[in-house]
């Protein structure tokens, strides 16, 4: 079975194999044990609150590669993105996205959905994952002086 694994930001990208299919964690661990010359693929997990989830990915090449999807080429060596719950104004966070055969998003809807969750997470042959670094803001970006506001609404 086949299913596209991609990492936004690390340049990843892979086919996986899985026997009947499985969870995004199951792809992620079979990425991670592939052997690949010359390349290694790994993550690495948090357990928040009794929910564990990725919390940094990392990608090694040891020759020179192009971008996918832009054709900029890049270095060799470790390419790693880490979330960071804590920055302010903004923290990142790691978001996963499973598309059918034909691109279609087909998690959507489905609200926050555990990596590890064979059910609701499950990947099927000719599916691909992609997983995303997205930022998040926690407060505002500029503040209002308290000033200001009682001047505007009196």
């Amino acid at each position: 079975m086949a299913i596209s694994l991609r990492v936004v930001g690390i340049f990843y990208r892979s086919d996986v194999e899985l026997p009947s299919g499985g969870s995004v964690k199951d792809v992620l661990d079979a990425a991670s044990a592939q052997i690949t010359p010359g390349n290694s693929f790994s993550y690495s997990t948090v357990t928040t609150n009794g929910m564990t989830s990725p919390n940094m990915f990392r990608a090694f090449y040891e020759a020179s590669f192009k971008s996918g999807s832009s054709g900029i080429e890049y270095p060799s060596g470790e390419y790693m993105l880490a979330e960071d719950l804590l920055a302010r104004p903004a923290y990142s966070v790691w978001q996963y996205y499973i598309f059918d055969a034909d691109g279609k998003f087909i998690n959507r809807d489905k609200g926050f959905v555990p990596f590890d969750d064979s059910a609701n997470a499950r990947v099927e042959d000719g599916q691909s994952v992609t997983w995303r670094l997205v930022n998040v803001l926690a407060e505002p970006t500029t503040r209002t002086a308290p000033r200001l506001v009682r001047a505007l609404t009196s």
